[in-house]
């Protein structure tokens, strides 16, 4: 009977130990589902955090494509500027060398002149014949020919 007696004991102390044992297992889940909750909200704000950084280099990254559009197509209006003046200036240059060409014509025209002036043309006697010749130089203006024109 001291046997069935300790029965109950053991009995009450087991089950002390296991209600013990079940809240030391209920206290540690709890802390590990705390962690587990923890670890999640950290998750989440290292998303948010890459998500806001990713959406800054997209806006600095659309920015730098902008600026550069920007700068090829005033590098485009440049290269067309220097173009169509290189273009002018050979036009200016052409146009120059035409004038240049036409001042010594007429400059040989009235170099030209002023030696007849100055040599007397007028009337030339002939010593042989006896007779008189009425010479008189003129200069025959032509328009510039399409050559000339350019």
């Amino acid at each position: 009977m001291v046997h069935n007696m300790q029965q109950p004991a053991a009995n009450a102390h087991l089950q002390q130990h296991i209600q013990h044992q079940d809240e030391t297992h209920r206290l540690e889940l709890e802390l590990l589902r705390r962690e587990v909750v923890a670890e999640r909200e950290k998750a989440a704000l290292m998303v948010r955090t890459a998500e806001e950084k990713a959406n800054e280099s997209t806006a600095r990254l659309d920015a730098f494509r902008a600026k550069f559009e920007r700068a090829q197509q005033d590098h485009d209006l440049d290269r067309r500027a220097l173009n169509e003046a290189r273009t002018e200036a050979a036009r200016h240059e052409k146009a120059m060398s035409q004038a240049e060409a036409r001042c010594m014509l007429l400059e040989q025209r009235v170099e030209f002149v002023s030696r007849d002036r100055q040599v007397g043309g007028g009337a030339k006697h002939d010593n042989n014949s006896g007779k008189s010749t009425n010479i008189t130089n003129c200069l025959l203006y032509t328009s510039p020919s399409p050559r000339d024109r350019g």
